[in-house]
């Protein structure tokens, strides 16, 4: 299993962004954003990278992404502080 070297425990990131004045939309955004990013970035770079290495990553910074939406949605629905199991 790869390692999953950037998830670290912090407050919820839903609630931290809701006390910054993110909207509904910019919640729901924000992971697709990180998507996008990354994986433009990876494109970019795409000749420096293992070959052998670089789907198991991209696999971690999709499920990085989902995490990250199904946090928001589960903060949107369950309000702060309170969490909604999507399956």
């Amino acid at each position: 299993m790869p390692s999953r070297w950037f998830l670290s425990p912090q407050p919820r990131m839903a609630d931290s962004r809701f006390a910054q004045g993110y909207s509904v939309a910019m919640l729901v955004e924000e992971p697709r954003i990180l998507e996008i990013t990354t994986f433009g970035t990876l494109q970019r770079h795409q000749g420096e990278l293992d070959r052998n290495q670089v789907l198991l990553d991209v696999a971690i910074i999709a499920d990085e992404a989902d995490r990250q939406l199904e946090e928001n949605c589960s903060w949107l629905y369950g309000g702060p502080g309170r969490s909604i199991a999507f399956s």
